[in-house]
């Protein structure tokens, strides 16, 4: 996704992806990280997984 950012390729999906992007690295790092609790690993994950299934209704839409 990020190679695609760089290059251009898919101008009009510029902003899902930076949305998408915004969300996963905050969720990758609650989750991957050791010792946090799993309050705040949801609460870094849930907007992730509000993006999934909003992009998967967009493009089935």
């Amino acid at each position: 996704m990020a190679l695609h950012l760089i290059d251009g390729t898919y101008r009009e999906y510029y902003w899902y992806v930076v949305a998408y992007l915004a969300v996963a690295i905050p969720a990758s790092v609650g989750l991957l990280w050791p010792g946090t609790r799993p309050r705040v690993r949801w609460s870094l994950a849930a907007p992730f997984v509000f993006m999934t299934f909003a992009g998967l209704m967009e493009a089935w839409g």
